[in-house]
């Protein structure tokens, strides 16, 4: 019984680390959207940030079908690639290697989402 116990804690660790991924992804999205000098690349953010939004939602839904609380715990890995991503857009300057730096971060955090 001891082992169920301790995948239900891991299972439920999880979700509420998933959650916190999701809402760290929606804030940095919306800030690389509104960096993008790119017409494309930004209406590509927005619609992953909208996507990002619709995962929230189903895992909230998921977090009450559960009963547990969608008290969301660190995702340090995604506050990593965040940061890092920051540090280096924050050197670039407007247009297309601001826009490529911007894609790389994407693929970064992207890379971490689908991992989980």
């Amino acid at each position: 019984m001891a082992q169920t116990d301790s995948l239900e804690k891991d299972f439920e660790h999880e979700l509420k680390d998933l959650l916190d991924c999701e809402k760290q992804l929606t804030q940095a999205l919306s800030k690389m959207a509104k960096t993008a000098s790119n017409d494309e690349l930004r209406a590509a953010f927005e619609e992953h940030l909208e996507q990002t939004q619709r995962q929230i939602e189903r895992l909230e839904n998921i977090f009450e079908e559960l009963d547990i609380a969608a008290r969301p715990v660190k995702c340090e890995g995604i506050r990593g690639i965040i940061h890092e991503g920051e540090t280096m857009i924050s050197k670039a300057k407007k247009g297309p290697a601001l826009d490529a730096l911007l894609i790389g971060t994407a693929h970064g955090s992207e890379t971490r989402h689908e991992g989980v």
